[in-house]
């Protein structure tokens, strides 16, 4: 019998942060297989979303964003650790970031 098909494996999205720990900016880059709705958050660890950095369509490649250390309100968040979340389509890759002041 013939030897069965291999299926080749879904690339998946993935996110990087530095520096990591940041003071003033962290630097997101977002590198997606193909193009995708997409949406680019950071929580704190309670699982409160505090800032939505990117909601929409990105094309795939990588995408740089950047990260003030502000909430949507533009209130500075205190030093502590952060989790930054790409969700695409139906995947999603975490980091987490320690943000120092």
């Amino acid at each position: 019998s013939a030897p069965p098909e291999e299926i080749p494996p879904v690339a998946a999205p993935s996110l990087q942060a530095f520096p990591n720990p940041f003071a003033a900016d962290c630097f997101l880059e977002v590198s997606l297989p193909a193009r995708s709705s997409a949406s680019v958050t950071v929580y704190n660890l309670r699982g409160q979303a505090l800032r939505h950095l990117h909601e929409g369509l990105l094309t795939a490649g990588e995408v740089r964003f950047s990260w003030d250390g502000r909430d949507d309100q533009g209130r500075e968040v205190p030093s502590g650790l952060y989790l930054l979340r790409l969700d695409a389509g139906l995947q999603s890759a975490t980091r987490r970031v320690a943000r120092i002041k």
